[in-house]
């Protein structure tokens, strides 16, 4: 991951900074006043070092560093030793800042982590849920970008199944959209589509979801399933015999998992597509 993120900048950067190698004092005479000087393998150089030096060269031309993560994973051992680094960058004030995005399990696993305290005071934000008319018009719009276009009633089929779920927005084009390159996409396309959807939803999120759960949070969960939308907290705490403090104590570690959603007035529901189904059938 640091090599990859060295190299992207090296890349992107290159117009930025002076070609020379990097160097270091290897001796010195005394009598002459001579040095020695050999050039350092990059291997040798610590990615903080080679960071403070590229930082050093961005700040005489007034310029910045914006590091973007996509699909963060918190098991990654590097990526501890980025945060970390980063943190000490920002106590230093130098011009920098971090952007990163990832699932709400693994968000949550990487705030938890002892060492990246520093993430723990950054600005979090969530994606919320969708609306209908929202799913429709980017799906819309996407396919159009490349002459392609929706049936009416699959479009809107599609635009349902997604249940507002950012995920599944992708999930479900992505797949729609390659099972024909036809001009136009049908119910069937759409049907075949929301198929492969939901595999890749269960696989790739759902289960991971609930393995990072404890029992006590998959038994709240599953004391939920009675209900059609939303649960009443008083009832969830009533099914499990616990008081409404300890139900309400639950129900925040599972938003912050991202797999509930504050429904409001004493209300939470599931934040994600197919959870509910699941749990249906992993309980029986």
């Amino acid at each position: 991951m640091l090599a990859d993120l060295t190299d992207q900048f090296e890349r992107k950067g290159t117009e930025l900074l002076p070609k020379a190698a990097k160097q270091k004092l290897t001796g010195v005479q005394a009598a002459g006043f001579g040095v020695s000087i050999e050039n350092v393998p990059e291997q040798e150089l610590g990615w903080r070092t080679r960071f403070d030096y590229y930082l050093d060269e961005l700040e005489k031309q007034g310029v910045g560093l914006l590091f973007t993560v996509d699909e963060v994973t918190a098991d990654v051992p590097e990526m501890a030793t980025f945060v970390s680094t980063i943190q000490l960058f920002i106590r230093e004030k130098r011009n920098i800042a971090l952007l990163m995005a990832g699932l709400p399990n693994e968000v949550m696993q990487l705030y938890q982590h002892k060492s990246i305290t520093f993430l723990r005071r950054a600005f979090l934000r969530k994606l919320d849920p969708v609306s209908r008319p929202e799913v429709r018009a980017a799906m819309k719009k996407t396919v159009e970008l490349v002459g392609r276009k929706f049936e009416t009633a699959a479009l809107e089929t599609a635009a349902v199944a997604t249940q507002g779920y950012p995920f599944m927005i992708q999930l479900i084009g992505y797949h729609v959209f390659n099972q024909s390159d036809r001009k136009t996409i049908t119910m069937s396309d759409v049907e075949e589509g929301i198929k492969g959807a939901k595999e890749d939803m269960e696989n790739m999120i759902l289960i991971p979801s609930l393995k990072n759960l404890t029992k006590t949070d998959k038994k709240y969960l599953i004391a939920m399933l009675p209900d059609d939308e939303e649960s009443s907290i008083a009832d969830i705490a009533e099914r499990l015999q616990v008081s409404a403090s300890t139900a309400s104590h639950y129900k925040r570690r599972l938003i912050d998992h991202g797999i509930l959603y504050d429904a409001g007035r004493g209300l939470v529901a599931f934040n994600m597509p197919m959870m509910k189904t699941l749990l249906s059938e992993w309980k029986e």
